[in-house]
């Protein structure tokens, strides 16, 4: 009976540090609303009407024209959003319960996460290889390895937090924050702003603020989030002196090294750290569990 009532208060702890962060994340999307000044546009082009917290269509005329800066979106992008609506899958995030409850030695809860997610999506990661042709242990690998681990809401804290820190000596205290906006990482994939940017076709440098909000939504849709990975793989694969090797043909190694390129960037020349570290070790569990749900 007392190991019952123990549990249940941990529970109870878990749930209310879940509900403060959300309230957190709020409160930084209200404290960067309350600080825009209606009458001038924002600096181009890391502040967004829904990163402040702000209803686009509902907003007063002059205070629209602040933000005014639309572009359609790309052809890439489009397609990738249609053809993501034609899958139907169960979408879980990782909330703070499941962090706190792996930080304190549920190992084995977070794969089982993971092995379930790549289940449950596994004919989205199949159909997003083929497309962009990659191999589907790469996608699989790189989720696993990307999926659960933190919260997903905190994406937007981080992201408000970084247009709103400023420079000097509170951005060298907190050198987390120092980095661009665009640099934020989202969705159940990790991917930066600026790599999706790039990945759908958008020039990062001159991106505009609806185009911004609408590769956020597409980064937090657990299956475009996939075909944006699928197509920034690729295009990483076009990097490498292996960029004409058929998917089928691709070694572990060249996968290792695409997936390290993922986490560091397109400059990154070896399979090092992530590739051999992270990637490797779990390939063969990701593709399992391509095949069969985790017992």
């Amino acid at each position: 009976m007392q190991q019952l009532t123990s549990a249940g208060n941990h529970l109870t702890s878990v749930l209310r540090m879940e509900h403060a962060l959300r309230q957190f994340a709020v409160i930084l999307q209200q404290h960067a609303a309350r600080q825009i000044d209606a009458s001038a546009p924002l600096p181009l082009p890391y502040r967004t009407p829904s990163a402040a917290g702000l209803d686009w269509w509902n907003l007063p005329t002059r205070t629209r024209l602040g933000f005014e800066r639309y572009g359609e979106l790309s052809g890439a992008h489009q397609a990738i959003t249609m053809l993501a609506k034609t899958f139907h899958t169960t979408d879980r995030d990782w909330g703070a319960s499941d962090t706190l409850w792996w930080r304190t030695g549920g190992a084995d809860d977070e794969d089982t996460f993971k092995r379930q997610w790549i289940y449950d999506h596994r004919q989205v990661i199949e159909v997003a290889a083929r497309t962009y042709g990659i191999p589907d242990s790469l996608l699989a690998g790189v989720a696993y390895v990307e999926i659960g681990g933190k919260p997903t809401y905190l994406d937007d804290a981080v992201d408000v937090l970084r247009q709103q820190v400023p420079a000097g000596a509170v951005r060298h205290a907190l050198p987390y924050l120092s980095a661009p906006p665009d640099h934020t990482s989202y969705g159940p994939m990790s991917i930066q702003i600026r790599r999706a940017a790039d990945a759908l076709g958008y020039d990062p440098d001159t991106i505009a603020y609806t185009q911004r909000d609408a590769i956020i939504g597409s980064l937090k849709d657990h299956r475009q989030s996939l075909f944006i990975a699928a197509k920034h793989l690729a295009d990483l694969k076009l990097t490498t002196d292996f960029a004409t090797v058929p998917p089928g043909q691709l070694s572990t190694a060249q996968e290792a090294l695409l997936a390290a390129k993922y986490n560091a960037g397109p400059d990154k020349a070896d399979s090092s750290g992530y590739g051999d570290g992270q990637f490797l070790p779990n390939r063969a569990r990701a593709v399992a569990a391509l095949s069969q749900p985790p017992r």
